[in-house]
Order: structure tokens, then C-alpha cells, then sequence
């Protein structure tokens, strides 16, 4: 059971929703930018393990200061510039690695592109020559190796892995999965307090699966709380059980061999999964306020049940 519940977790935690108030009872968020325009949000991460809904336990906990900088404004849109600092996480020796990676590297600010409205179009990638990358690899090798005394068989198993996902082409959807949802609801105009169903895709694991999960959802502006200064966004979404236990066989069966174990392992195991999202956007500029994102993954196994929240909020700092 906690073989499966360890790959479980593992596969569903790494996978991946647009407001001005009009005399109409309706709401739209539009972004109101200018080149020079800069604010700094504080991003928190965390990861919570809740056993039979009673005992819960920390397992990480991250935290850095986040930079937007409009650098570019045409009548096609807005060029924004994201650059981080001040990275700090629970685990101190992920925290040394991550001084030592950026001692390395340096820190490389990431660009992106949205519309008018300032609804998100695209990001630039994210770009490393195969010599940058081997010196990551033999930096973080070498930490693993003294952190947790790996043999050099294990040492081998962990380079590939850390190769596999060591991509552009993942660290570009990595940092798009976590700027993009900001700007989910610019441009479009909702209905206070009106549900607005949709359907969408994510795909975890992708450095080693090309499987989708078919998730459902509805979003909408609640009008308890949105006003003239800013409007509340909510967003629920979630997957069909039906889809996890052949999702998750199939995904395991890419990078195991003996993967036969786990039909008999899931049998009689149900799986739920459940994003929710707030999000505060204010209205005058477009500029998000607060961001907040909830990955619920509940297991139960009879009369047991093990629930892993994966958690991301974004906390502007400074305004106007």
C-alpha cells in the first residue's frame, strides 16, 4: 500500500484558470499597463500529507520573492519580464542546492507574452547549452551524493531521471504551468455570480508520459466580495476516478518493467482529485492582488484514507 501511495502522489502532484466591474452586472478584467511598471509577489509553496482526515504533517515548504517588470507595450500587447530572489525551502539541503545551482548559473529571468487585455499568449523558453546542462548534473550528483550517501548505482538511476527532466522543453512548461493561471481570467467577461463550465487537459509527468487527464470545471466572479477596487475569481476543477488507476498503471508501466503488481495493488483503492483556486485581481490596473491553489489527492483503502495538499499562493507586495 504505501509503495502505490508513493507513486500515486508522486505522478498526480506534478501535473497542471481572465475582471473591471460595467454598469451591467458584469465583470471583466483588463489590463491597464505601462512599460516601467514593476511589482514583487511573495510565492509560497507547500506540501501537506493528512492521514484519515486527523493527522497531518508538513512535508515541504518553499517561499521566494517573485519580480514583474513590464518591459515592452505595443498595441499587440504586453512583454513581461519575471525574475526571482530570496529562495528559501524546509528542506536545508535542497536550499544549499539551490544556492549552489544559482551560484552557477545565475539567476535567468524568464519573459512572456500576453494580449491587450493581458490575457497570456506565450512564454520564451527556457534555453541551456548541453556543457551548462552536464554542470548541473555533476553540482546536483554531487550534493545527492554527500547529502544522502548514494551508492554509484543509485547515483546512475538518479542522473537519468534528473537528465530526463532536465529538458527546455520541461523547464519551459514548469514555469508556464506557474505564471500562466495568473492570468487565466483577463479578457473575458463574466456574469456576477454565474458558473460558467469547461473542460481542460493536464498532463503529469510529462518529461516521461505523454498521457492526458480529462479534467472538469466550472469557474465564475463571486459578487459577495468583488467591488469597484477589485473582483474575487473562483475556480474549481477535477478528474473523474474512472480515469486514475489506468492513468497511473499506464505512466508507471513507461519507466517499470514489473509493473504487473500494480492491477492487484489499486484494486479496491478509490482516488480522488480536486483543484481549487481564488484569485483577487484589481480592477483599476488588472494587476493581480492574491493568488491561492489547492491540489487535493485523496486515497482510501477501506476504512483508511491519505490525502497529500499541494499548495501555491502569490501575495503581491508593494502598490500603488
Amino acid at each position: 500500500m504505501k509503495r502505490v501511495l508513493t507513486l500515486i502522489l508522486l505522478i498526480l502532484s506534478s501535473a497542471v484558470v481572465r475582471a473591471q466591474m460595467m454598469p451591467d452586472s458584469t465583470v471583466q478584467t483588463v489590463a491597464y499597463w505601462f512599460i516601467g511598471d514593476k511589482y514583487s509577489y511573495q510565492l509560497e509553496e507547500s506540501k501537506v500529507n493528512v492521514m484519515n482526515d486527523t493527522d497531518t504533517v508538513l512535508v515541504e515548504k518553499s517561499a521566494q520573492i517573485l519580480t514583474f517588470e513590464v518591459i515592452d507595450s505595443t498595441a499587440a500587447g504586453y512583454r513581461i519580464r519575471v525574475t526571482s530572489l530570496d529562495d528559501q525551502h524546509s528542506d536545508y539541503g535542497r536550499m544549499e542546492l539551490n544556492r549552489k545551482l544559482e551560484k552557477l548559473m545565475g539567476d535567468i529571468p524568464v519573459e512572456f507574452e500576453t494580449d491587450p487585455n493581458g490575457t497570456f499568449l506565450q512564454i520564451s523558453p527556457v534555453t541551456f547549452t548541453q556543457k551548462e546542462k552536464d554542470k548541473i548534473l555533476d553540482v546536483a550528483l554531487d550534493h545527492y551524493k554527500k547529502e544522502k550517501n548514494l551508492s554509484n548505482k543509485e547515483l546512475k538511476e538518479l542522473r537519468g531521471l534528473v537528465s530526463a527532466l532536465l529538458t527546455p522543453e520541461y523547464l519551459t512548461n514548469a514555469t508556464l504551468n506557474l505564471i500562466s493561471p495568473l492570468l487565466f481570467f483577463h479578457g473575458t467577461r463574466l456574469e456576477i455570480d454565474k458558473h460558467y463550465p469547461f473542460d481542460t487537459e493536464i498532463q503529469p509527468l510529462s518529461a516521461v508520459s505523454d498521457k492526458m487527464l480529462e479534467m472538469k470545471g466550472e469557474f465564475w466572479a463571486d459578487g459577495e466580495w468583488t467591488d469597484e477596487k477589485s473582483v474575487i475569481l473562483h475556480c474549481i476543477q477535477s478528474i473523474d476516478e474512472e480515469q486514475l488507476k489506468p492513468f497511473i498503471a499506464s505512466v508507471i508501466s513507461t519507466f517499470s518493467k514489473d509493473a504487473g503488481w500494480i492491477d492487484e495493488a489499486t484494486n479496491g483503492l478509490q482516488m480522488r482529485l480536486c483543484d481549487l483556486i481564488t484569485e483577487e485581481v484589481h480592477l483599476p490596473t488588472g494587476w493581480p492582488i492574491y493568488y491561492a491553489y489547492d491540489r487535493h489527492i485523496i486515497v482510501t483503502d477501506g476504512e483508511k484514507t491519505q490525502e497529500q495538499i499541494i499548495s501555491r499562493s502569490f501575495l503581491i507586495l508593494d502598490t500603488d
